[in-house]
């Protein structure tokens, strides 16, 4: 039983050398091997400084088939990147091309287990596969196992490391191995070429493209573009933890068809894409719940160009989309200055993120991510990334575990065949609860919905919930009843916060919150702020007090150290 492996973290040494393609220890640039500092320059995106002994967790893909899976040979023969192994000589990583051969697939054969469990403990086998971390320095960065459940029915896990593969190569991947399984099984030619490129040429090309000359004007550009940004942290139920947590959770969302119909209505309108318009209401999103104005997100894109067709290997970089708020602003002008922003950002992609990074110099705390806490990514109608074998029914089959989290937060949506949209909104379980991150997520879709339907409105007077029906009042449940006055520090302070997160020009005190435009990521980001000043407020107590005068008279009470402070009062489960 072997194992293989590879990272996204390495770099990788020529591939020209016959002594390396026979297996053979690479060896340092003087004595006639390109060291991997020359070729690396893709990888570079994702490198850190030395070779970890074993490294992250690779993507999963399990789809179930009939039958077994020939053809992985001829693959990885056409691929360099599939048989590359790598090491640490000093400072830099250098390659080991393993000769081409027969593919060491992975068998296990459940017909010993009682037949009502072969499916779990199928399912248990495929995560644990996931889970396996790969050494780079022994195995090659394509594994596949097959588990036989039956004499007809398989489920075949496999797992490709991200320095051998994007979404792109996945793709690649996929559909060579359906032309070889369907030559290899019927005898009709493939009539797959040879790649005209390899990783190595890629990487090459790419160190090209980055030297300090060669990246002057798009580092520039990006100094320009994120001039002062400083931190906006999302509100988090909890501090991060010392060590990293990359433990996730999912939410999903179905995208009503009339939204996602006036969301391509406009992308037609601005002469924008679908893609920019649901990154836009994203940005607004993450203004509500950061009550900041200045917005950053980050979105992948691919470094891939038309000569690079049939290329397998990492080929993805992260930019930065910022957008800026004005007094008055519509969401038409949101979408117009985002379409400005991501047309910017594609254009000046070939900047690593890491030296953007280093250019730009922003102000940042030691435990999140640099630029921004939260990317947005989207995927077209063709990127399904199922097999399709002649003469099986294959059925992809996705992972019950939820994904690692690279984000505080990740908004990804799917476009199918029919023009419909789906999303589901990641997050870092270690710092967000499920039931906050579901509240966000219904927030979000109900904000699109608004946004798209009242496009021309002021940002600030598009609420994300409807507002909910008036409730008559309770005198003995009031949480103002009684209530000491508020000060006028106080009261001022609410009021200048209140209406900044809000965007109005001014409030009267006795305006009610959700009355005035307000909602619950609103009512997240008025708390972050009023407790930015001193002011002990939660989200739950802005739903309790809804207006200036009630809200400013509890912080009131609060610091008086009046009783009662810990009771959630009746009027915020029925406004709830």
């Amino acid at each position: 039983m072997i194992r293989q492996g590879g990272t996204r973290d390495g770099g990788r040494t020529g591939a020209g050398h016959a002594d390396e393609r026979a297996g053979r220890p690479g060896r340092p640039a003087a004595a006639g091997l390109r060291p991997a500092a020359d070729v690396a320059a893709a990888p570079a995106r994702t490198r850190r400084p030395g070779l970890p002994d074993v490294l992250d967790a690779p993507a999963h893909r399990a789809p179930r088939r009939r039958g077994p899976a020939p053809g992985l040979g001829r693959l990885v023969e056409r691929h360099e990147i599939l048989r590359t192994r790598y090491r640490q000589d000093g400072d830099e990583p250098c390659q080991i091309i393993d000769p081409a051969g027969p593919f060491p697939l992975r068998v296990v054969d459940l017909a010993e287990e009682p037949a009502g469990h072969r499916e779990e403990r199928a399912a248990q086998i495929a995560e644990w596969e996931r889970r396996r971390p790969f050494d780079l320095t022994r195995h090659r960065p394509l594994r596949v196992t097959v588990v036989a459940i039956g004499p007809e029915c398989h489920l075949m896990v496999v797992n490709l490391h991200h320095i051998a593969g994007d979404d792109v190569s996945y793709r690649i991947i996929t559909a060579e191995l359906e032309a070889l399984y369907a030559e290899e099984s019927t005898g009709v030619p493939s009539g797959l070429t040879a790649p005209q490129v390899q990783y190595a040429d890629f990487a090459l090309r790419e160190r090209s493209r980055t030297t300090e000359a060669a990246l002057g004007r798009h580092l520039d550009y990006w100094r320009g573009a994120l001039s002062g940004v400083r931190d906006a942290p999302l509100p988090l139920d909890r501090p991060r933890p010392a060590r990293p947590d990359r433990r996730g959770g999912v939410v999903e969302l179905a995208i009503k068809p009339e939204t996602a119909e006036g969301v391509l209505a406009l992308a037609s309108a601005r002469r924008a894409t679908p893609f920019m318009v649901l990154l836009a209401a994203y940005h607004v999103m993450l203004s509500r719940l950061t009550g900041s104005e200045d917005v950053t997100v980050g979105v992948p894109v691919s470094t891939r160009t038309p000569d690079l067709d049939g290329l397998l290997g990492y080929a993805v970089n992260t930019v930065v989309v910022r957008s800026q708020g004005a007094p008055g602003r519509s969401f038409v002008d949101l979408v117009d200055q985002v379409r400005g922003a991501v047309l910017d950002a594609f254009d000046h992609r070939f900047v690593p993120f890491k030296r953007v990074v280093d250019a730009v110099q922003p102000t940042r705390g030691l435990d999140g991510n640099p630029l921004f806490q939260a990317a947005f990514d989207m995927e077209g109608a063709d990127e399904d990334g199922g097999f399709r074998l002649a003469g099986l029914h294959v059925e992809r089959v996705g992972s019950a575990v939820p994904p690692d989290a690279k984000f505080d937060l990740t908004l990804h949506v799917a476009e199918d065949a029919g023009r419909r949209l789906f999303a589901r909104l990641e997050y870092a379980a270690a710092v967000i609860d499920e039931k906050t991150a579901q509240g966000w997520a219904a927030d979000w879709e109900v904000l699109l919905d608004s946004l798209v339907r009242h496009p021309e409105q002021p940002l600030g007077a598009v609420p994300a919930r409807p507002a909910a029906d008036p409730v008559a009042a309770d005198p003995s449940a009031d949480p103002a009843s009684g209530a000491a006055p508020a000060s006028g520090a106080v009261t001022g302070a609410v009021q200048r916060i209140w209406a900044e997160v809000l965007g109005l020009d001014s409030t009267d005190p006795q305006d009610n919150f959700f009355d005035v435009g307000g909602d619950s990521l609103q009512a997240v980001a008025l708390a972050a702020r009023l407790r930015s000043e001193g002011l002990d407020v939660s989200a739950g107590d802005i739903f309790a007090y809804q207006t200036v005068e009630e809200l400013a008279a509890w912080c009131t009470e609060q610091a008086a150290g009046a009783p009662g402070g810990a009771v959630l009062p009746p009027r915020w489960h029925r406004s709830r």
